[in-house]
């Protein structure tokens, strides 16, 4: 399958009139209720279009009942309801998705935009998908990371219930600059603020994939028989409410698996801002905290969740007794759009995730489907597996290639706050006392999370999304105010990494006197020189003062060389960033 382009959206409706809500589901009873309370027109496509009211009512989370002013319109027909949608929001099951996109997408107006409320997998690759089958170019795509609520139906078509709220909104977009816009579109519809996280934070959510899963095997995984029906499976509150210790440590387990998948991708790609991807128990208290009485374990943030109280298991009766229902969402999402993606993502970063494969395996029994086979179930190749939402399903290559391809869709390189006034401070104080300072860099490990010459085939993506963040930043400071810069590298392959160089923006005509070379006992050559930077430095020492030179390295035996060389020195062993900066010229200020 061809890898999906990139749309080329050049404007945006700047000012929300209609929203369209698609989907009967709880989301769609809330979100089109709140916006029927503010002056705004709300339109809702439903296959039950019939069952549902004009106005609707909601009840808030104390008690409060409102009632909206009537919709705009309701109708089961995407041709009547979608054209003259400013905003439209799909809110239904995640395996639903493409079959939603294909059917309302070629309906949309030009720079409109598609979304949902929930986003798990990579439902952005979905919506992609659908719009270049049309060749729709100029509409842009949205996914929240979490529904903005937990939200209940009381009566359907006619009374919501908001039983909580999230504090903000977590937002990704296709592509990445449409994100203000839509941002403001939500803070108007939702009263609530965003913060942009790429889509591959969704994929790795530590919410539904990984709760039910957990709570569905541990009360089900003992027999095949069906169970008595009893107040631990029936009933709401049943699922987190009623949560056992087995269950927390199951989902404990689970999210450690994604966590450490996230530090992997992190300590790799370290352009990309995977900060959003939290600890569950950490997501939950900081969306919900003030509606959780007990935050010490995992199993009692549930057991007192306010907002959870209604959440119950999928259940059907047979038998005299109930099983799960492996037609609803709890496994249709959660699997191949959820725990099969989060393999997905491990397998091409080659981490490996026994619990995982293990739900995996019991849930695929269980719903008569093949996703993974080996004897610990721990190859993701099924004969089902083309009914998941892995990369592979969009065109993505194998392995790290196509992860890159698909992280860079929507890259927007992460930013840390620093204080610039504070760096151009302790710079001028340092040139009003007389001296020049000349900050002299390390290159592998210390602008970019690689070594150059073990990686022979790299393209402007792969150094881009594997380049510090703040790299890019601190040299075009740097530059600006004339502040000489050099490198010193004992690369094997120099050739390599000015190439690569060049591909993050750095060419050698803005360096002085870069330094290059292997030092060392090496598989090309040995050198006369120990595998230290002393060659380095006295070269330096040439043009420069050594004690105007600021050092920056990963390798804490080139930091001890530089410092018995009377060269201010500071280690970068996560890479080089601002705060780096700033030690080193507190220090180089104070000698």
């Amino acid at each position: 399958m061809q890898q999906l382009k990139n749309l080329n959206v050049k404007c945006f409706k700047n000012v929300i009139r209609t929203v369209t809500f698609v989907g009967g589901g709880n989301g769609t009873h809330v979100g089109a209720a709140i916006c029927g309370l503010k002056n705004i027109n709300v339109r809702i496509l439903t296959r039950k279009a019939h069952e549902w009211n004009d106005k609707l009512k909601i009840t808030f989370p104390d008690d409060h009942i409102k009632i909206t002013k009537p919709m705009e319109m309701i109708s089961s027909s995407p041709s009547e309801v979608i054209p003259g949608s400013d905003l439209v929001i799909v809110s239904s099951p995640v395996h639903c998705y493409s079959e939603i996109f294909d059917n309302i997408i070629p309906h949309l107006d030009d720079n409109a935009s598609i979304g949902v409320l929930f986003g798990q997998g990579h439902v952005g690759l979905m919506a992609k998908q659908i719009m270049e089958k049309y060749n729709m170019r100029t509409q842009s795509i949205f996914s929240l990371k979490f529904i903005p609520w937990q939200a209940k139906t009381i009566e359907y078509g006619k009374h919501a219930h908001l039983v909580g709220s999230k504090k903000i909104l977590e937002l990704s977009t296709y592509p990445g600059y449409a994100f203000n816009t839509i941002s403001k579109h939500m803070n108007t519809l939702f009263d609530m603020n965003c913060i942009q996280v790429p889509f591959i934070s969704q994929a790795l959510t530590t919410s539904n994939q990984i709760l039910h899963p957990a709570r569905y095997f541990n009360e089900f995984s003992k027999s095949t028989q069906a169970l008595p029906i009893s107040s631990n499976i029936y009933g709401d509150g049943s699922l987190y409410t009623r949560m056992d210790g087995p269950s927390a440590a199951i989902i404990a387990a689970l999210d450690s698996e994604i966590i450490r998948i996230k530090e992997l991708l992190e300590k790799e790609f370290p352009a990309i801002d995977f900060s959003s991807v939290k600890p569950c128990k950490q997501r939950i208290i900081e969306q919900y905290e003030n509606q959780i009485d007990d935050a010490r374990t995992l199993k009692t943030v549930f057991n007192t969740a306010k907002m959870y109280r209604k959440s119950k298991f999928a259940l059907i009766h047979k038998d005299g007794g109930v099983f799960p229902n492996t037609e609803h969402r709890h496994f249709q999402d959660d699997i191949p759009f959820g725990l099969c993606v989060v393999k997905d993502i491990a397998d091409r970063m080659g981490i490996k995730v026994p619990v995982i494969d293990h739900m995996i395996m019991w849930h695929q029994n269980l719903m008569n489907k093949e996703y993974t086979t080996g004897d610990e179930y721990q190859i993701l190749n099924g004969k089902n597996l083309r009914e998941t939402g892995i990369l592979s399903s969009y065109g993505f290559e194998n392995g790290k290639r196509g992860l890159v391809d698909f992280l860079m869709l929507d890259f927007h390189k992460k930013k840390n706050i620093v204080n610039q006034n504070e760096v151009l401070s302790l710079l001028n104080d340092i040139k009003a006392s007389g001296r020049s300072p000349v900050f002299c860099f390390d290159v592998d490990r210390t602008l970019w999370s690689f070594t150059a010459e073990e990686c022979d085939n790299f393209n402007q993506s792969d150094v881009m999304i594997r380049t510090y963040p703040d790299v890019q930043y601190i040299l075009k400071f740097l530059k600006e105010h004339n502040i000489a810069i050099t490198l010193a590298s004992r690369t094997w392959n120099p050739q390599r990494m000015i190439k690569y160089l060049s591909m993050t923006g750095i060419e050698m005509d803005s360096v002085e006197k870069p330094q290059m070379y292997p030092t060392g006992l090496g598989r090309y050559t040995n050198t006369h020189h120990t595998r230290q930077k002393i060659k380095h430095f006295q070269e330096l020492g040439k043009y420069f003062e050594l004690d105007n030179i600021i050092f920056f390295d990963d390798d804490d035996i080139n930091i001890q060389t530089a410092t018995e060389m009377d060269i201010t020195s500071v280690s970068t062993s996560n890479g080089l960033h601002w705060e780096h900066i700033i030690k080193a010229l507190k220090i180089f200020k104070s000698k």
